[in-house]
């Protein structure tokens, strides 16, 4: 500041101010521009589609023998997930020829009338080859009926659980090998921190990478695909707004509710999100820290029936300690939601693969 009108030998050869931001503008990889603030850096409006291009192709690079597959895209119709439908559509390749060539069915659980009527709209509904709908009422009554008026924790997880089960076990009976889920890095985050709040660390191996492959009962394996991987919530919603996408509102058991308190889920992302306005890097490093897990090796009679990934305390039990925490199961009479898990087990949850059989 002291040295803007002098001529004394500073670093800048006594350059005014005016001449020093003229010089620090030209030098600068970017023009002065409108720029949107990420990863503790600001990347201009018109490079930041050609970033998000970048990360997204980075993790399909890493998904091996996609060429001519028929993927089972998952849309529940948020952000993260018209955001990768609006992605797959631009950025992958249309030329049957290509490597990476491949085609995709959508599969969304809900309300089919409000589905039909968002979808639509989408750009990328050229693509699809077909629309599978299911209606996920049953699930949510069995839910509603207890767990919801005294338990939004255990409403949420169990839903959280029953939801991703169920699209597994659908794209096992349609002969999917491939199935591709829109879970950001943002997401994936939070999901590991409440894991390990609920004493469920088990299953993080499976929840981070831009690729898993779970083996099922029948010895087939479905690889589930996360091209979202790597990008933050923030930069999807500024690429929605950027293209003006419109999404499908889906009520959860805590809306209408204080977002910061009203499940673990909620308490946990607003943690994270405050951690990365102050350090931009919090996200990234929970990944890679998270990717560098490996799966914990269980046989079938100890896994637990509910998450797949944790082992149960006994061997005549079915759900692990914390499965049986999160589910209330201390203030609520243990037989009635033992039968009562089992039959949701039962309906939608897939049986992971025997060591012996194999």
């Amino acid at each position: 500041k002291n040295h803007d009108n002098c001529g004394c030998a500073s670093n800048d050869g006594g350059a005014t101010q005016p001449e020093r931001q003229e010089t620090l503008n030209k030098e600068s990889k970017y023009p002065k521009e409108p720029s949107i603030r990420s990863r503790g850096g600001s990347i201009p409006i018109s490079e930041f589609e050609k970033y998000l291009e970048k990360l997204f192709k980075k993790q399909m690079a890493r998904v091996n023998k996609i060429r001519n597959e028929h993927i089972l895209l998952c849309l529940s119709g948020g952000n993260s997930s018209t955001a990768m439908l609006h992605m797959v559509h631009k950025w992958t390749n249309l030329h049957p020829n290509s490597k990476k060539f491949f085609t995709f069915s959508v599969l969304h659980l809900g309300n089919k009338e409000k589905f039909m009527e968002y979808f639509n709209k989408q750009p990328g509904k050229e693509r699809c080859r077909s629309v599978i709908v299911v209606d996920q009422s049953k699930s949510s009554q069995l839910i509603n009926e207890d767990l919801a008026s005294s338990e939004l924790t255990a409403a949420e997880e169990l839903q959280y659980q029953v939801t991703y089960h169920q699209l597994l076990k659908i794209a096992n009976e349609q002969k999917f090998n491939f199935v591709m889920m829109g879970n950001t890095g943002s997401r994936i985050a939070t999901r590991a921190f409440v894991d390990l709040c609920t004493s469920r660390g088990g299953g993080i191996a499976n929840l981070t990478g831009s690729n898993s492959t779970i083996t099922l009962k029948n010895n087939e394996q479905i690889k589930v695909i996360r091209p979202l991987n790597e990008m933050l919530a923030r930069e999807v919603g500024f690429f929605l707004h950027m293209h003006h996408l419109k999404t499908l509102f889906v009520p959860t058991h805590s809306t209408g509710k204080d977002l910061k308190t009203a499940t673990v889920d909620r308490l946990v992302e607003t943690f994270l999100m405050d951690m990365q306005v102050e350090f931009p890097n919090t996200i990234l490093t929970i990944l890679r820290t998270c990717e560098k897990l490996k799966p914990y090796d269980m046989k079938k009679e100890t896994v637990c029936s509910l998450c797949l990934n944790n082992p149960t305390l006994n061997d005549n039990e079915s759900f692990c300690s914390g499965c049986r925490r999160t589910l209330g199961y201390a203030s609520q009479d243990k037989d009635y939601q033992e039968k009562k898990m089992q039959a949701i087990v039962d309906e939608y949850v897939l049986t992971p693969i025997d060591d012996e059989e194999e």
